[in-house]
């Protein structure tokens, strides 16, 4: 909830990533290599991102 509240009072933050446990570890690998490979730190600032994406 930390990260959530610091978003809604529009402090600064770096970008979180949440994994979902029940995930197989495969997917959230690929999906956490396709995150990094395809983003800049730059664009996931304030954000809370969720691992695996589908």
């Amino acid at each position: 909830m930390y990260a959530y509240e610091r978003v809604n009072q529009g402090l600064a933050m770096t970008g979180v990533v949440e994994v979902m446990a029940e995930a197989p570890i495969g997917k959230i690998i690929d999906d956490l290599e396709l995150f990094i490979c395809c983003s800049n730190p730059e664009e996931y600032e304030g954000q809370v991102l969720f691992i695996p994406f589908s």
